[in-house]
């Protein structure tokens, strides 16, 4: 049989004899070079045609050792692409992917096994780092001696570096707010597990934390009992609501997030009761399917893709300058209440 041979790859030569410029001439307009060099419009859209026409692409990794600039985000923090990127993360990722395309930078992930640093800077040059979903400043400490802009989405950074988050405080006394004014007084705030084989993480991440003490404040500052059933992270998500509302005799119930409330809700008309009739049911974020399950699920919307924004322009303004100003290092973005079909006064008030 005859041996086939893989089509060759266009080369800068190719463009510049299509384009009848000289290799260095395509090699500063593929690459928008503008310092001490000028060309005529119709000769720079010569040789776009011409790459295009070609199927010619630079490589990044070559471009990268003539240059000091990659045009190149590694994108760091997820162990998949599933679960580790929905709902906020999901939001924030794609408005980051949009803005750095606008500039030109191609980003660059690497999906590691349970067995790697998942915070570790890559193993080839970038430009500047995003980190999604950070818990501990600890865990940034290899990334943190880098010396590549880094900006952490939904988490906090280290020393060095700066972060984008949520204002989980601020959005539970929305939740707590909301649930007082219609008249509720026993609250139970749950974070559960989503099954018995899955392990116990009381402290995943760090709005755990910050969700878990902000109930607590908001209770205390309505004169409401907060309940111990909030503490604990071995229960189930069936066994929190019985907890919830057997033992500690709650009339509505804020989830940790979304995908919780579901398995909630779940839980609560598999014990014969409604919502949000006999449970008001509120969450945390406003994600898929909040809005298409029946009722429709009020919830705290964590605003992803406006924290996606901050950090693609705080990043890009740092690899162009070079520096951020301190005021920029930690940039907390307000949550808002969606109020749907979910929460309604307790029975008999």
């Amino acid at each position: 049989m005859p041996r086939t041979t893989a089509p060759t790859r266009p080369r800068l030569d190719d463009v510049a004899e299509r384009s009848g410029v000289a290799k260095s001439t395509v090699s500063r307009v593929l690459n928008n070079y503008t310092k001490n060099f000028t060309i005529r419009d119709e000769v720079r859209q010569r040789v776009l045609d011409a790459a295009k026409e070609l199927g010619f692409e630079p490589n990044p990794f070559v471009r990268s050792l003539r240059a000091k600039k990659t045009n190149l985000i590694a994108l760091i923090g997820l162990r998949d692409f599933g679960w580790s990127s929905r709902g906020t993360d999901e939001a924030a990722i794609n408005r980051m992917l949009e803005r750095f395309s606008e500039h030109a930078y191609d980003v660059s992930s690497t999906f590691l096994g349970p067995n790697r640093d998942q915070y570790a800077p890559p193993r080839w040059r970038v430009d500047g780092i995003i980190v999604v979903s950070s818990d501990y400043h600890s865990q940034l400490d290899k990334l943190d001696r880098s010396g590549t802009p880094y900006v952490c989405v939904n988490g906090p950074a280290a020393r060095h570096g700066a972060s984008v988050v949520a204002n989980d405080p601020q959005g539970t006394q929305l939740a707590i707010n909301h649930l007082r004014q219609l008249g509720h007084e026993r609250i139970a705030f749950l974070k559960t597990r989503y099954s018995e084989q899955h392990p116990i993480e009381p402290d995943h991440h760090v709005s755990s934390r910050t969700r878990l003490n902000a109930y607590i404040e908001a209770m205390n500052a309505n004169g409401l009992q907060p309940m111990d059933c909030a503490n604990d992270y071995s229960l189930t998500a069936e066994q929190g609501v019985r907890a919830a509302i057997e033992d500690y005799g709650a009339t509505a119930i804020l989830s940790y997030h979304h995908v919780m409330a579901i398995q909630h809700m779940s839980a609560i008309q598999r014990m014969g009761l409604s919502i949000p009739d006999d449970v008001s049911l509120i969450c945390f974020n406003d994600a898929f399917p909040c809005e298409e399950v029946n009722p429709p699920l009020t919830c705290i919307s964590v605003p992803g893709e406006t924290m996606g924004e901050a950090a693609a322009t705080l990043l890009l303004r740092w690899m162009d300058k070079g520096s951020i100003d301190a005021n920029d290092r930690i940039i907390h973005v307000d949550e808002s209440l969606i109020v749907r079909e979910s929460t309604a006064p307790p029975k008999g008030a």
